[in-house]
Protein backbone atom coordinates (compact mmCIF):
# COMPACT_ATOMS: atom_id res chain seq x y z
CA UNK A 1 0.00 0.00 0.00
CA UNK A 2 1.21 3.53 -0.75
CA UNK A 3 1.28 6.34 1.50
CA UNK A 4 -0.70 9.15 0.44
CA UNK A 5 0.41 12.65 -0.03
CA UNK A 6 -1.40 14.14 2.56
CA UNK A 7 -0.21 11.78 5.33
CA UNK A 8 3.40 12.72 3.97
CA UNK A 9 2.95 15.74 4.52
CA UNK A 10 1.26 15.54 7.66
CA UNK A 11 3.96 13.43 9.17
CA UNK A 12 6.61 16.10 7.72
CA UNK A 13 4.17 18.49 9.83
CA UNK A 14 4.34 16.28 13.33
CA UNK A 15 7.83 15.90 12.75
CA UNK A 16 8.61 19.74 12.46
CA UNK A 17 5.89 20.16 15.70
CA UNK A 18 7.81 18.13 17.22
CA UNK A 19 10.82 19.29 17.15
CA UNK A 20 10.23 22.70 18.13
CA UNK A 21 8.90 21.57 21.17
CA UNK A 22 11.88 19.98 21.83
CA UNK A 23 13.88 22.46 20.95
CA UNK A 24 12.01 24.71 24.01
CA UNK A 25 12.47 21.73 26.32
CA UNK A 26 16.35 21.94 25.88
CA UNK A 27 16.19 25.43 26.71
CA UNK A 28 14.35 25.01 29.68
CA UNK A 29 10.94 26.51 28.56
CA UNK A 30 9.08 22.89 28.81
CA UNK A 31 6.72 24.37 31.52
CA UNK A 32 5.93 28.08 28.96
CA UNK A 33 2.09 28.20 27.73
CA UNK A 34 3.61 28.35 24.39
CA UNK A 35 5.06 24.59 25.41
CA UNK A 36 1.98 23.31 26.51
CA UNK A 37 -0.20 24.53 23.56
CA UNK A 38 2.48 22.84 21.32
CA UNK A 39 2.38 19.55 23.10
CA UNK A 40 -1.61 20.30 22.80
CA UNK A 41 -1.30 20.78 18.91
CA UNK A 42 1.28 17.71 18.79
CA UNK A 43 -1.38 15.49 20.38
CA UNK A 44 -4.39 16.88 17.79
CA UNK A 45 -2.33 16.59 14.82
CA UNK A 46 -0.88 13.01 16.19
CA UNK A 47 -4.71 11.79 16.37
CA UNK A 48 -5.71 13.13 13.15
CA UNK A 49 -2.58 11.27 11.05
CA UNK A 50 -3.62 8.44 12.74
CA UNK A 51 -7.36 8.73 11.87
CA UNK A 52 -6.27 9.70 8.51
CA UNK A 53 -4.33 6.54 8.02
CA UNK A 54 -7.31 4.39 9.08
CA UNK A 55 -9.75 6.12 6.68
CA UNK A 56 -6.88 5.72 3.84
CA UNK A 57 -6.68 1.78 5.09
CA UNK A 58 -10.02 0.90 4.68
CA UNK A 59 -10.60 2.88 1.67
CA UNK A 60 -7.46 0.59 -0.07
CA UNK A 61 -9.22 -2.57 1.94
CA UNK A 62 -12.60 -2.05 0.19
CA UNK A 63 -11.18 -0.92 -3.11
CA UNK A 64 -9.45 -4.04 -3.05
CA UNK A 65 -12.72 -6.46 -1.99
CA UNK A 66 -14.14 -5.01 -4.96
CA UNK A 67 -11.65 -5.66 -7.45
CA UNK A 68 -11.23 -9.16 -6.15
CA UNK A 69 -15.92 -9.73 -6.55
Amino acid sequence: MMVSERINRMCAEVIRVSADLDQLTARGHSETVYAVMMRMKLAAMTVELECTDLVDRLQESVRTLKRTS
